[in-house]
């Protein structure tokens, strides 16, 4: 398993202060488990040395159906400052147009990507 820390950053390259933790077999995975939360193709990543997340996750009926809602979370005090450059690196999916199809069209065609790969 590879962990990754990921910064959504604008236009410009720069922070926008949203930042995540993603975990997966391979890059493949880091990609897709970014998409659930906003572009993929607008993050730098660094390697998660050690660190975690906790929160209380409960069940409720508010709307006549049961959901799992989730509060009170905790993260460690080891995450990356996100508006900080230091240890920042833009993955090898993000790039131009054009690099980005290349990408996804070696990821389509069964190649499995490690860890290394990253700019």
């Amino acid at each position: 398993m590879v962990a990754y820390w990921f910064r959504f950053v604008n236009a410009e390259n720069k922070p926008t202060g949203y930042i995540g933790l993603a975990v997966g077999k391979n890059i493949e995975d880091i990609l897709w488990q970014i998409d659930e939360f906003g572009d993929p193709w607008s993050v730098q990543i660094q390697s998660v040395r050690w660190g975690g997340i906790c929160w209380k996750e409960r069940k409720s009926t508010d709307l006549g159906e049961e959901v799992r809602c989730s509060s009170e979370y905790e993260i460690t005090e080891y995450s990356p400052d996100p508006l900080d450059d230091k240890g920042w690196k833009t993955p090898k999916w993000v790039g131009t147009e054009k690099e980005q199809n290349e990408y996804l069209e070696k990821m389509y065609n069964g190649r499995i990507f490690q860890a290394s790969e990253i700019k």
